[in-house]
């Protein structure tokens, strides 16, 4: 992939975002690289009360904490849950790559960053076991190309590979594609809308 196809799929991925309201946006950057862009997304989650000490690597199949997402946590009444965590998500183009990168942090009330360990605490068991299994194939930690702090990243060893394979079996856009595969790691959630035929071709 180059950087005006990774531009190309990112504008029909917003135009559909916009559409449905589903809190994407772009970010300009003042950048050193090439690509001087990156689509943020931001999702507030809070942890019921009955299951916030739950044991992650315990916790069973169906069992697992329950999870409420929000977008906007002033309009929410938190006063019986123990604590929120931000959860933000960032799409940027690897240049040594050649693919899409997804980098994310998580933040406590007090702006603490959480912990590897903290965040498999807030992922389903299947996601929890994916990670545990290829930590350090998967998931790295490393300063934000264009923010300057510590973030993660799902290292995009395999992004080339799978996109290859998408491209020539899938009409859809092969952004929407990935982020669906490789995003449910780490809790992002993208809606079937955005596999729909308006995706492809937008009039």
């Amino acid at each position: 992939m180059d950087l005006p196809t990774f531009k190309e799929q990112c504008e029909r991925f917003l135009s559909v975002s916009d559409r449905i309201k589903d809190g994407w946006t772009i970010i300009q950057a003042n950048s050193l690289s090439t690509c001087d862009f990156y689509l943020k997304k931001r999702i507030s989650r809070i942890l019921n009360v009955e299951t916030s000490n739950s044991n992650p690597e315990e916790c069973e199949p169906g069992n697992e904490p329950e999870i409420t997402d929000f977008e906007d946590p002033s309009s929410e009444d938190t006063s019986n849950f123990p604590e929120t965590v931000t959860w933000e998500y960032h799409v940027m183009f690897s240049e040594s790559y050649g693919v899409p990168v997804l980098y994310f942090n998580c933040w406590k009330n007090d702006g603490s960053i959480l912990r590897y360990e903290e965040i498999l605490s807030w992922l389903h068991s299947e996601m929890k076991s994916q990670l545990i299994e290829n930590r350090w194939q998967s998931i790295t930690q490393q300063e934000h190309p264009v923010l300057g702090r510590p973030f993660y990243m799902l290292h995009p060893c395999k992004t080339a590979e799978y996109l290859n394979l998408i491209q020539k079996e899938s009409s859809v856009n092969p952004l929407v594609s990935w982020l669906s595969s490789f995003g449910g790691a780490i809790g992002l959630n993208i809606p079937l809308n955005y596999g729909v035929s308006p995706l492809v071709g937008e009039q």
